[in-house]
Formats: structure tokens, C-alpha cells, sequence
């Protein structure tokens, strides 16, 4: 008697999907299903480490970072860094000059969206202006949602 049989209909129907998806029938599943698997692993785990709030995002981020290519991950992985780092740079200098106007923080995160939105449609590297916006979207409400000014730093860090 086999295992399968005492198992409820659904779950054999699941286990069957998922040996037809991973299936030797569909080359490149199994590896990239692998990266991905070890990609979550590890983003939870320096998130956890570290205690990153919002994980949901770098997992996002993640996701829409992960290609087929291989080369072309780590060529997107350099720029999601560099880009970034740069939109957090200039999310420290839009706190300095406007912490305390939140019209002002939407007057400047308006354009930074649609710039982005755009750019996400238009560009090769729309990814990375996936990122810069996720950033600078959840940057510029950081300062409306608390008082105190190291508590944002370590929200946008």
C-alpha cells in the first residue's frame, strides 16, 4: 500500500503539481526554485539578525532582483546596492531640510514616483527603479509616522 493512498485528494493533487513543475521535463525549475528558496533564507535571516523591519519588502525586492541569467542577477543585485544607497543618501538630505513640512516631503516624493513609475516601464534596468521608488515611497513616510528623529534613521537604514 503506498503512502499516497491514505493522503485526502487535494494534497495528491498538490504533490502531483508540484513533481510535474519540478519535473526533469522543465529544465531550470529546480535551480532557480533553489536560488530563490536560498535568496528568502538568507534576506530573513540577516533581517532577523540585524532586525530590519520590514522584511515583506526586501523579500519584494528579491523576487522582481532574481533572473533567469545569472549574470544578469548579480549586474541587477550591483545596482539595486548602488541605487539604493544613493536614495537613501538623499532621503537623509530631504529629512534635514523638511522633517518637520510633511507637504513639503510629499511635494518632493510625488515626482520621485512618477519619475520611477516611468522609468520601471521605459528602461532595461526597470528593476532598479522599482527599488528607488519602494525606497523613497516608504522613506517619506517614515517622518509622519514617528517623533523621533534617530527612530527614522534606523527605519530608513
Amino acid at each position: 500500500m503506498s503512502a499516497l493512498n491514505s493522503l485526502p485528494l487535494p494534497v495528491v493533487r498538490l504533490l502531483a503539481f508540484f513533481h510535474e513543475e519540478l519535473s526533469e521535463r522543465r529544465p531550470g525549475r529546480v535551480p532557480q526554485t533553489v536560488q530563490l528558496w536560498v535568496g528568502c533564507l538568507l534576506v530573513i535571516l540577516i533581517s532577523m539578525t540585524f532586525e530590519i523591519p520590514f522584511v515583506a519588502l526586501s523579500l519584494a525586492v528579491l523576487f522582481y532582483g532574481i533572473q533567469s541569467n545569472a549574470f544578469y542577477t548579480k549586474f541587477v543585485a550591483i545596482l539595486f546596492v548602488v541605487a539604493t544607497m544613493l536614495e537613501i543618501g538623499s532621503l537623509f538630505l530631504i529629512y534635514k531640510w523638511s522633517y518637520g513640512e510633511p507637504l513639503i516631503r510629499l511635494i518632493i516624493a510625488g515626482p520621485i514616483l512618477m519619475g520611477c513609475m516611468f522609468l520601471m516601464r521605459t528602461h532595461r534596468l526597470g528593476l532598479v527603479f522599482f527599488a528607488v521608488a519602494i525606497v523613497a515611497i516608504y522613506g517619506q513616510t517614515f517622518p509622519a509616522m514617528l517623533d523621533y528623529p534617530e527612530v527614522v534613521v534606523r527605519l530608513t537604514l
